[in-house]
């Protein structure tokens, strides 16, 4: 191990104590609950404006406003995952009564799916199968729409689900040798 470079530093003695104390800062960040806990919950809140924003972006201008009640829901997706999933697939469900077909939001499930997979595989899995059967329903009820175009739908979201549930660890897939 080399020492740190410090300048105005003329003692080895200066430079192995540099040494340690930077070690130390780094094993505390690289541990801290309270930096994981922050990174975590700096992620659930920018998907959250992030699906509010996109939510907005999809519904007509009459719902203004209705969006934001739509994302909330996804800040409690650490202590709900379950609960959380089944929120924003009820909003694909309903999706028609809003007025909008936001595909933002089976991509959320997704999303939802992969999360949900580490906690609690076979809710996962239900909810899964519950999202891709909302997929095809919703796109059959889309004018100009056919059967086939819901099944493509449907089958590309499957697919999701599938490499969410892989790159969740609900697929069996150790993560030790």
């Amino acid at each position: 191990m080399y020492g740190a470079y410090i300048p105005g530093a003329t003692r080895s003695a200066d430079v192995a104590e540099y040494d340690l104390r930077m070690e130390e800062l780094l094993r505390r960040l690289s541990t801290s609950k309270r930096v994981t806990w922050l990174m975590s919950q700096a992620a659930v809140l920018a998907t959250t404006c992030f699906y509010a924003l996109m939510l907005a972006w999809t519904m007509p201008a009459s719902r203004t406003g209705l969006f934001f009640l739509l994302a909330l829901p996804v800040l409690l997706v650490r202590r709900l995952p379950a609960a959380v999933f089944a929120a924003v697939l009820g909003e694909a469900v309903l999706g028609d009564i809003f007025g909008a077909r936001p595909s933002i939001v089976f991509v959320l499930l997704v999303a939802l799916g992969g999360y949900l997979a580490v906690r609690r595989p076979k809710a996962a899995a239900v909810g899964s199968v519950a999202a891709v059967a909302a997929a095809f329903v919703n796109v059959t009820h889309i004018p100009g729409e056919t059967v086939s175009d819901a099944a493509q739908f449907s089958g590309g979201l499957a697919v999701g689900f599938a490499v969410a549930w892989v790159f969740g660890g609900g697929g069996g897939v150790s993560q030790t040798p």
